[in-house]
């Protein structure tokens, strides 16, 4: 875990524990770590600005999470992803909300470039819903997943892969990489958003991004901003 993940998780385990999105057993930071590590054939450290690559050969799905984690370098180098996360480390949803930006496009870059080696068109795709879907679930999220991992982070860690996907798609199909590119001026303000790409066009571009960073009151747990994704995984989808 960089830093600010680990800040995080240690700020906001006394609320996962509250709201019951965590057993009291569980070590946070191991189920954290098993979770994202498990199956993970590449990944990029922001503290380290570096790609790690595991195993000894250079498979097909290797390749292609190589690209991947290049597309987060590059994000890193061009949008001091760092800074981001010091900005977002209080605001849990909002933090959820950019970092579905970051690995959506990632996923989207990743499969323009493997569509592209077998003579496929990224506009042909797409165009076609239940295509990019399938494309989507082919990234296999559930299978990097430890089993044992509490389904609480399970859906955390799916979330910014699967919605972050439709979201940046949607973008793609406004405009091109230019669009998805005006994203990160203007990232989305929470899960909401990701989850209704349509409100976040429909706001003003150039509007101030919403911040979250208030004090704790004295005697309260935590002070933090759940948002959409947590209220669907509390009460379900149809109540939030």
């Amino acid at each position: 875990l960089d830093k600010y993940d680990r800040r995080e998780i240690k700020e906001t385990t006394p609320l996962f524990r509250a709201f019951g999105l965590i057993s009291g057993d569980v070590d946070l930071f191991k189920a954290f770590n098993d979770a994202r590590g498990s199956g993970t054939l590449a990944y990029y450290s922001f503290d380290e600005r570096a790609i790690t690559v595991r195993g000894s050969k250079l498979t097909r799905a290797t390749y292609a999470t190589v690209v991947h984690e290049l597309t987060h370098a590059l994000q890193d180098q061009h949008f001091s992803l760092s800074a981001r996360e010091k900005k977002l480390v209080r605001d849990t949803d909002a933090n959820m909300a950019y970092h579905s930006v970051l690995e959506g496009e990632a996923l989207l870059v990743m499969m323009a470039h493997m569509l592209a080696k077998n003579g496929v068109s990224l506009d042909e795709v797409v165009k076609d819903e239940a295509m990019l879907a399938m494309l989507g679930n082919a990234a296999q999220v559930d299978s990097m997943i430890d089993p044992s991992t509490p389904r609480y982070f399970v859906e955390m860690l799916k979330f910014p892969y699967l919605e972050g996907l439709k979201f940046v798609a949607t973008a793609y199909r406004r405009g091109g990489w230019a669009a998805v590119d005006r994203i990160h001026a203007n990232p989305p303000r929470s899960t909401r958003e990701i989850y209704d790409p349509d409100e976040y066009f429909a706001r003003d571009a150039a509007g101030p991004a919403r911040t979250f960073n208030p004090a704790t009151p004295e005697g309260a747990i935590a002070a933090e901003h759940l948002g959409v994704f947590h209220w669907r995984f509390l009460v379900g989808a149809e109540n939030s």
